[in-house]
């Protein structure tokens, strides 16, 4: 038998906590470990309405002025991350991976990461699609989850955001991705009902340490027992292997 080499990932769920303070936070833990103080981490957090800004994006992202963003309650960061425009709010799930990349190969890394997410979609009965030079996840022909990663010393952080409960109105503020015609669905549209995000967020971490060969080292309850939606895998992950990595080139 094939022996299998772990590493050692803290996972922590910081649960909501505006953006501003969560950046502050994953950026001190990205400077621990560029600087080599271990281990990796997993973030798992939930904010509150805020559009963030990649480096390809632009107030030209903006479907209404950034005053009035500040009207609606909606904060709006620049940060260095790739993509352009995305938002984030509340019953999204987003994940931080701030981990130092053993194999230094950026395509690998976001092919796992999107792996991870497209799994997690499949044991909800939900079938992912990827799409030829638009890295992120369709279910139909509608956007369910985005990534937007950042490396500094081969230490990669920012991540993904997957769409649960998520107000899919609040999207209208942007043009998601620089595609004016996109249309962002969710988990709850999808299914037609409400999901519990704490049930998505023990299924991500199963995969991801699955796919990224962890052992698990989070604080409390080192435990994540699968609830029962997360075992609706019928056959292996099927997508098309191929198209993904043309996807992410």
């Amino acid at each position: 038998m094939e022996a299998i080499s772990f590493k050692t990932l803290k996972i922590l769920d910081w649960g909501p906590l505006p953006y501003g303070q969560a950046l502050t936070r994953q950026m001190a833990l990205v400077e621990e470990r560029i600087a080599g103080l271990p281990p990796d981490h997993l973030v798992l957090v939930e904010h509150p309405p805020v559009v963030t800004m990649g480096r390809s994006g632009g107030l030209k992202d903006l479907r209404i002025s950034k005053e009035a963003l500040k009207q609606r309650g909606i904060d709006l960061y620049t940060v260095d991350r790739g993509g352009m425009a995305t938002f984030h709010g509340p019953g999204q799930l987003v994940a931080y991976p701030i981990i130092k990349l053993q194999t230094k190969d950026l395509h690998q890394y976001l092919y796992t990461l999107l792996h991870t997410v497209a799994t997690v979609l499949k044991g909800y009965s939900l079938e992912p699609i990827f799409k030829e030079g638009r890295p992120g996840i369709w279910v139909g022909s509608s956007k369910i989850a985005s990534v937007g990663i950042a490396v500094r010393r081969w230490v990669a952080y920012h991540g993904i955001a997957l769409n649960v409960n998520t107000d899919l109105q609040a999207f209208n503020v942007i043009v998601p991705c620089g595609h004016p015609g996109e249309t962002i669905t969710s988990m709850a549209q999808e299914l037609g009902k409400s999901v519990d995000l704490e049930e998505v967020k023990r299924c991500f971490i199963e995969e991801f340490c699955k796919s990224f060969k962890y052992m698990d080292e989070s604080e409390g309850n080192a435990t994540w027992p699968r609830h029962p939606d997360c075992l609706r895998r019928p056959t292996p992950y099927e997508t098309n292997i191929d198209q993904m990595e043309r996807s992410l080139r």
